[in-house]
């Protein structure tokens, strides 16, 4: 089995990944993409524990699905970032999802037990309310609106890592902002 180098491209890393969960290659993937993995999920998050668990879900998800990664363009590694920053923005949703479900059963129980929950925190409620509704937009919209404003990626890069066209992925931008604002109101700019 070939052995990966420092000189091999992202690409080629998850190629050899894909082929055998090469080590080197593995490790290769880390190094270049665990921070930029982990800066994903945080910001999605908004909470360092949690964050490390969606970041240690994203890496298994890639050693486990690098044979689902196709160059789309002539850019390898730019499709490569665009689908790990896909693969991790789904971790992190994925996660969040777990910790919202596991949250409203401690207030189930709490509220049985007459209990505070103390989250009395100043604009705590404003940003349930957007996560609510973040939550509540198809995936076909939450998706690539967090790969834009969370990873940062342009239009082109969404589309490569979700298999679709550059206007698509604009469109499906927009659309999911029309309706996170719908939701929300007109307070959201």
């Amino acid at each position: 089995m070939p052995t990966a180098t420092s000189v091999d491209s992202l690409a080629a890393s998850l190629r050899r990944l894909a082929e055998g969960r090469d080590p080197e290659a593995w490790s290769a993937v880390v190094a270049r993409q665990g921070d930029a993995i982990h800066g994903v999920c945080r910001r999605i998050l908004r909470n360092g524990a949690l964050a490390d668990d969606a970041a240690q879900e994203t890496l298994l998800a890639l050693r486990d699905y690098a044979r689902h990664f196709k160059p789309r363009s002539d850019d390898a590694d730019g499709d490569a970032r665009a689908w790990i920053a896909r693969v991790a923005v789904t971790a992190a949703l994925k996660v969040r999802r777990g910790e919202m479900r596991r949250q409203a059963r401690e207030r189930a129980a709490a509220r049985e037990h007459a209990m505070s929950d103390g989250s009395d925190i100043p604009g705590s409620e404003r940003m349930d309310e957007v996560l609510a509704a973040l939550d509540s937009l198809p995936d076909r919209h939450r998706v690539p609106l967090l790969l834009h404003f969370v990873a940062g990626l342009d239009h082109e890069r969404i589309a490569a890592s979700l298999g679709t066209t550059g206007g698509n992925a604009r469109v499906r931008v927009h659309r999911a902002l029309t309706e996170l604002r719908s939701k929300l109101g007109a307070s959201v700019s």
